[in-house]
């Protein structure tokens, strides 16, 4: 299931829901998530791009990425690490491909992209692959942890010591990626994993989450709402009160 429009997508049992919403300064959401709970397939796609080509981006990622992992594939995967990364990193390759092909052929996608994130859950073991800024958290009694790394120019200083997390969130350039899916020939996906514990909680977001409230916001809003649906509203409500500046999407999933 796509989630382009302004609600709630879960599962039956409210262990897994997600929502988008356009914000309050902007007009259009480009914005994208899907929730493929028969695969444990998760993902949050960011668009880029005038026109509204971002959201032809972030869907069309998404789309071939549901393409991409059949559940035959899904099933091949399953509790080899080695052949997940390969295939995750794979199909970033392709969508990036695929995308950054589209806006070459129509003027009306030039310089479109996305910032892109997935996520596999393979039995106690999560595996995410991403591009851009979207992230995604771990979030349990001990605390929140941010799982991927911003690929943004602050993101790099940050992590090569030379500014400090938060310079980087007040930083007027922290929105500048080094890369995302479709704004050039070639990315760099970085694939990550986690041993999860039962009462692990994990978070995929835009920036129009993150940027808004801090990991702290983000974790006490989870600590508080133990449902799914409920934490992704509050989460939603949360960063509109801040400002809203961005479009705001968040995924979020019990273990």
């Amino acid at each position: 299931m796509y989630g382009l429009i302004r609600k709630l997508l879960g599962n039956e049992n409210n262990r897994v829901c997600g929502l988008t919403d356009a914000g309050l300064r902007r007009e259009n959401n480009e914005d994208c998530f899907s929730i493929l709970a028969d695969r444990n397939i998760f993902i949050v796609a960011d668009g880029m791009g005038g026109h509204n080509a971002g959201e032809v981006a972030s869907a069309e990622a998404i789309k071939a990425l549901d393409s991409y992992f059949t559940s035959e594939l899904v099933e091949l995967m399953r509790n080899d690490q080695t052949k997940i990364k390969e295939h995750m990193e794979t199909a970033f390759l392709e969508v990036n491909k695929n995308i950054f092909a589209m806006s070459k052929e129509n003027p009306d996608y030039a310089g479109m992209g996305c910032a892109l994130i997935m996520a596999f859950i393979d039995g106690n073991r999560l595996h995410t692959c991403h591009v851009g800024d979207v992230r995604c958290y771990i979030c349990n009694h001990s605390g929140i942890l941010q799982l991927t790394n911003d690929h943004s120019e602050v993101g790099e200083l940050v992590r090569a010591g030379k500014m400090m997390a938060e310079e980087a969130r007040r930083s007027e350039y922290k929105n500048i990626l080094t890369q995302a899916v479709g704004a050039s020939t070639t990315i760099s996906p970085e694939y990550q994993s986690y041993n999860l514990t039962e009462k692990d909680r994990i978070i995929l977001c835009s920036d129009g989450l993150w940027d808004m409230l801090s990991d702290e916001e983000i974790q006490e809003v989870i600590r508080e709402k133990r449902k799914s649906p409920e934490a992704c509203k509050e989460l939603i409500a949360c960063a509109n009160a801040a400002g809203g500046i961005d479009n705001i999407t968040v995924v979020v999933i019990e273990k």
